[in-house]
């Protein structure tokens, strides 16, 4: 990202001071954030039930989006996109909000310069295209806004209508919530393993991963047929792929 400005250092400090004491199991009813790169996926939970699921474009494998622990912090209505001190921005130019504003209608601060913003470029969600941010569908990024927002206890009505102005607006989120991205090749959904392209070339899903998500969702390990599954993790694939657990003889 290059040198940073006093902006970005108080984006860094602000993210240090709000998730001071979060952890990744937030108190329960507590909105949470779950954005898992690989699946180009945010999805938003209270407690195990999901409240929200949009894709999104994770940073391209030269600016790779990163992994850990972040907090949602605040939102910024109809935002002005200032290009930041890094090479692929030079020569850029400041952009009011608008059609043609990078960040789109609104964006999301998750700490480290990374923002869950929406975009003028709605074709490049679902693929590794940004330079870090979370790029999402305008309309997208306006919900999961919302969503933050009614969470923090402001009321809907209020929230409607920042949505739907036109003013530059920042809301602090208060408390933070807490945003968990990660990068797993492999997951359990609707008792199907899935698994998905490595992206960012870090060695690709094993055997290994594997069987540890089954047994973390109750399947028996012993029984499952190993050399089907090793087949599967072999074969090179450019999109999600499913297998549902078979059992050996």
């Amino acid at each position: 990202m290059g040198t940073f400005s006093s902006r970005a250092r108080w984006a860094v400090t602000t993210l240090v001071v709000a998730c001071a004491g979060l952890s990744a199991q937030p108190a329960p009813g507590v909105l949470r954030l779950d954005i898992n790169l690989p699946a180009y996926r945010l999805a938003a939970w209270r407690d195990t039930s999901r409240v929200g699921t949009w894709a999104v474009s994770i940073g391209a494998r030269q600016w790779k989006t990163p992994t850990g622990m972040l907090a949602a912090v605040a939102v910024e209505w109809n935002p002005w996109w200032i290009p930041p001190a890094s090479p692929w921005a030079r020569g850029e130019k400041v952009t009011p909000p608008g059609p043609d504003n990078p960040m789109g209608r609104v964006k999301i601060s998750l700490g480290q310069l990374i923002f869950a913003h929406g975009t003028p470029f709605p074709e490049s969600v679902g693929q590794a295209a940004s330079h870090g941010c979370l790029r999402m569908r305008n309309d997208d990024a306006i919900a999961l806004a919302r969503l933050l927002l009614v969470a923090s206890g402001i009321d809907t009505g209020v929230v409607h209508a920042m949505a739907t102005d036109t003013a530059t607006r920042r809301v602090d989120v208060v408390p933070p919530i807490v945003a968990a991205l990660r990068y797993d090749l492999i997951e359990w959904r609707a008792d199907t393993l899935w698994r998905y392209p490595d992206v960012y070339r870090r060695g690709g899903a094993t055997l290994t991963q594997a069987l540890a998500v089954l047994g973390q969702a109750g399947v028996d390990t012993t029984a499952v047929d190993r050399r089907a599954i090793s087949q599967w993790l072999t074969r090179r694939i450019t999109r999600p792929s499913a297998w549902v657990p078979t059992l050996s003889e």
